[in-house]
């Protein structure tokens, strides 16, 4: 989830300021918004809850006259929070948490959509899928938390290596899909499948600097045309 700064920024302190005294701003930043010591950030939803509290929790210090004025852009802060909250969590239902890329569930949709236009426009695609081999060595020899570095700088240099029309997608663990779309100067679906596998494996051939070390991966990657090998998603 997003850290507290980022989301605060959403709707600035300066709003913020405007509902709450500033006690209450001094306290919500050493109590309700400090971020505990087993956390990396506070979740959208703690941080909405928390708010919410204080901003409610102010309101009823103040004077009703007070309060009658400041209700609207009270209520307006909470329908924002709540909105940024469901955007996030859109977003989450569609993404991989860890390296931000679709997940398998967007991708669908993703080739669903490329299939049909595919088969209106009477030109074609490819699926590209990608693992990484052995990849359960780096987390054996490195832990965990150094394999999931290496797969966000893996996924960020399969996005840089794809075409804009490409959708690269994580399928699980050390597995990523890319749906390559057939442009009309690269002529068969199959010569673009393999002229984007070729980039990326060049791409993925050159060291990812680690935690103070340069890691080498080696992928394994498998091309499905549409609709040579399947016309449906």
């Amino acid at each position: 989830d997003l850290p507290v700064h980022e989301v605060i920024s959403l709707w600035q302190e300066r709003i913020l300021s405007q509902l709450l005294s500033p006690l209450t701003l001094e306290r919500l930043h050493d109590s309700e918004l400090r971020v505990p010591a087993d956390q990396d950030a506070l979740t959208t939803a703690e941080l909405l809850d928390r708010l919410t509290k204080a901003i409610f929790a102010e309101a009823d210090k103040i004077a009703p006259g007070e309060y009658t004025n400041r209700k609207p852009a009270i209520s307006s802060l909470r329908r924002n929070l709540q909105r940024v909250y469901l955007k996030r969590l859109a977003h989450l239902a569609l993404h991989d948490p860890l390296t931000d890329l679709p997940n398998r569930a967007l991708f669908q949709e993703h080739l669903t959509v490329a299939v049909a236009n595919a088969a209106r426009a009477g030109a074609g695609g490819a699926v590209l899928f990608i693992d990484l081999d052995d990849f359960k060595l780096v987390n054996d020899s490195f832990g965990h938390a150094v394999g999931d570095e290496l797969l966000t700088m893996v996924s960020r240099r399969l996005r840089e290596s794809c075409r804009a029309g490409d959708v690269v997608a994580r399928q699980g663990g050390d597995e990523f899909l890319v749906l390559v779309q057939g442009a009309a100067d690269e002529g068969s679906p199959g010569t673009a499948a393999q002229a984007v596998a070729n980039k990326l494996r060049t791409a993925l051939a050159r060291p990812f600097p680690v935690a103070g070390t340069d890691l080498y991966v080696t992928p394994s990657i498998g091309a499905s045309l549409f609709p040579i090998d399947g016309d449906t998603a």
